[in-house]
């Protein structure tokens, strides 16, 4: 049995990191994903502190990992906040 199978991870998207080169790199992150058998949702950042914002509102228990793509300052502080409560 594979092991990432039944595998749920959320990935967070910064759209304004790199020049757009992050949104670009999308297709090979998806296919990785997609040979290991692990499924996933995208979210994209919408405004400065989405990211942060968004670790605080949703319910990430659904998931079994979080994937950062781009740049974001303060998120790790805050995803350990997160995980703490």
């Amino acid at each position: 049995m594979n092991r990432a199978q039944n595998k749920k991870i959320c990935i967070l998207v910064n759209r304004f990191a790199g020049h757009g080169r992050t949104v670009k790199r999308l297709p090979n992150i998806w296919q990785s994903f997609k040979v290991a058998s692990i499924d996933h949702d995208t979210f994209y950042s919408e405004y400065p502190g989405y990211f942060l914002d968004f670790i605080t509102n949703e319910k990430l228990e659904k998931y079994d990992g979080l994937v950062v793509v781009g740049r974001t300052e303060l998120l790790p502080q805050r995803v350990r906040d997160a995980i703490d409560k």
